[in-house]
This record gives C-alpha cells, structure tokens and sequence, in this order.
C-alpha cells in the first residue's frame, strides 16, 4: 500500500509543510488578534508572531526528528534483510 511505503519520509514532509502552515498562520492570527485589541497593538504583534514562529519551530523539529527516526530504523531493517540474504546465498553456494 502506498500509505506505508516509505513512512519516515513522509513524516518529514508533514513536518516542513506543518511548520510553514504554523508559520504563516501566526503572522496572519497575529495581525488580526492585533485588530481586535489596539491598545497594544505593535506589542502584541511582536510577542505573537515571534512566540508563534518559536512554537512552530518547534514542533517541526520533533516531528522532523520522529520522521528521522523511522527512516533510519526502516534503512537498518533492509540492511540486516539484504545481509541475511546474502549470507543465504553464500550457504547455499559453499553445499554445492
């Protein structure tokens, strides 16, 4: 199936598509929280769309690291799989 092919990979792509969603959407929930409370208006902007791009960051490295994770385990497995095939191999041959 095409949705377990590969999973680590696709982790890390959800990451970076996560972070730049997160990213853009504090920028644009920073304006508009801005717009509705103008008191502090240049304040909250900054406090915002920084906390914003740090949380984002983040998360993003987590879920990035995860991703990482997977793809090096499934890397590992295919390399003992190929090494116990070729130790087959390598039986086999020395009986003839």
């Amino acid at each position: 199936m095409f949705l377990f092919k590969n999973p680590g990979n696709k982790i890390k792509i959800f990451s970076l598509i996560l972070f730049l969603l997160m990213f853009l959407g504090s920028i644009v929930g920073a304006f508009l929280l801005s717009k509705l409370f103008p008191s502090n208006e240049k304040l909250m902007l900054v406090v915002f769309i920084l906390s914003g791009i740090i949380l984002s960051y983040v998360i993003s490295i987590f879920l990035y690291a995860i991703g990482e994770l997977i793809q090096s385990n499934t890397d590992i497995k295919n390399g003992v799989e190929y090494l116990c095939r070729m130790r087959e191999y390598e039986e086999t041959k020395n009986e003839r």
